[in-house]
């Protein structure tokens, strides 16, 4: 549901392909989105030190300042 009050967008399924969405529904938006196969990704990526940036699934991973340092 897009509200003025909503900060973000989550898609918390993993049997959708949403990870290839997630940067249309961001600028469709304009709200940071990301769903739970980005955020696993991010979390995996997170513990392994890697923070290199990726393109394509939303900001989340190609923000620098979430990323591990």
């Amino acid at each position: 549901m897009d509200t003025a009050e909503a900060e973000g967008i989550f898609i918390s399924c993993t049997n959708l392909r949403s990870a290839e969405a997630v940067d249309k529904i961001e600028r469709d938006f304009g709200k940071p989105t990301t769903c739970s196969n980005v955020a696993t990704l991010w979390y995996t990526l997170r513990k392994l030190g890697c923070s290199d940036e990726i393109g394509g699934a939303g900001m989340l991973l190609r923000d620098p300042a979430l990323r591990p340092q």
